[in-house]
């Protein structure tokens, strides 16, 4: 202990060294593709008086670059889908040139008839002024106008229609089609297509026409609303989703986060839909075999599992998964 009178000397922490200029450092490239031509942007850190926050900066835009690019994640996504399409039902997609911006329109126009979607749909097309302003900005954008409104119904009701070409043709063979609560229905109205084109004799040269089938297909099912694990007959009065509505507010449209596929009578499973549910049913007997899970989840995994075996069972015993 230092006495009175005494100063205490006191030890100044060094100061390090200064780093030393680095002569060069590693040029960071980023590849990118636009319309068929391949091009190469580079920074060369070592071009800046400060190398080191040069480097630094120059991962960092290496980073936000790749990250944006997305056309490998989209080529990717297309690959896996079509590899994978037969053991989970989906249709293969065609081979073709797509890129993220070729969905602006009709995502925007998709996305703006949803409830309240202004705020989040300005946001993501970077209209990017005062909200009043922004509002309309988006709004204009995101309108459908009538041929394109038109346009796009009517492309939904045809490839509806063009999805049923397939059980048409198998229910002309004298195939049951499909399971589940509507199933009769849609039988029955197969069966009416069927008796028109064989009554007609200028519908019955056109049997090989897939487009005439179409046309048959779309005027006898006009509510038919295409799903991954179900296909929706829509019927207001039948449909158990519309329940879930309050009653100024029914009978407009299907509710498909409140859908009962295996309890509604619109609800028809066809040889499409028959890989997931069979998924579906193995993963809940494994989940119900868990010695982890709770006594209450139990029961809910059981109960799930009876009512998805009701459609597997029926999918079996029909033929309908062959």
């Amino acid at each position: 202990m230092a006495r009175r009178g005494e100063r205490k000397a006191r030890v100044r922490a060094s100061v390090p060294p200064p780093r030393p200029a680095l002569d060069h450092a590693g040029i960071r490239v980023v590849t990118s593709e636009h319309r068929g031509r391949v091009r190469h942007h580079s920074i060369n850190p070592a071009d800046y008086r400060c190398t080191v926050l040069a480097a630094q900066l120059a991962d960092e835009w290496v980073k936000i670059t790749r990250a944006l690019g997305i056309a490998d994640d989209i080529d990717y996504f297309i690959e896996r889908v079509n590899t994978n399409a037969d053991a989970y039902g989906l249709e293969l997609i065609p081979d073709a040139h797509v890129r993220s911006h070729m969905f602006r329109k009709t995502m925007s126009v998709i996305t703006g008839r949803e409830p309240d979607s202004e705020i989040a749909l300005g946001l993501q097309l970077k209209h990017a002024a005062r909200r009043a302003l922004a509002n309309c900005t988006t709004q204009a954008y995101a309108q459908m106008d009538t041929r394109w409104a038109q346009k796009f119904d009517q492309q939904l009701k045809h490839a509806a229609a063009l999805r049923l070409v397939g059980l048409l043709k198998a229910r002309r063979a004298g195939e049951k089609v499909a399971v589940g609560p509507g199933a009769e229905r849609l039988h029955t109205g197969l069966d009416q297509v069927i008796a028109a084109m064989d009554g007609d004799p200028l519908l019955r040269a056109q049997i090989a026409d897939e487009r005439a089938e179409a046309a048959l297909l779309s005027d006898q099912f006009p509510n038919l609303h295409l799903g991954t694990i179900n296909h929706c007959m829509f019927d207001a009065p039948q449909a158990e989703c519309q329940n879930e509505l309050p009653a100024d507010q029914r009978g407009r449209a299907p509710l498909i986060g409140a859908c009962q596929p295996d309890r509604c009578r619109n609800s028809v499973i066809t040889r499409g839909h028959a890989p997931i549910w069979i998924a579906e049913e193995d993963d809940l007997m494994t989940r119900a075999k868990d010695p982890n899970l709770s006594p209450p989840g139990r029961e809910t995994v059981l109960i799930r599992l009876t009512d998805v075996q009701r459609i597997t069972r029926a999918l079996q015993h029909e033929g309908v998964t062959t």
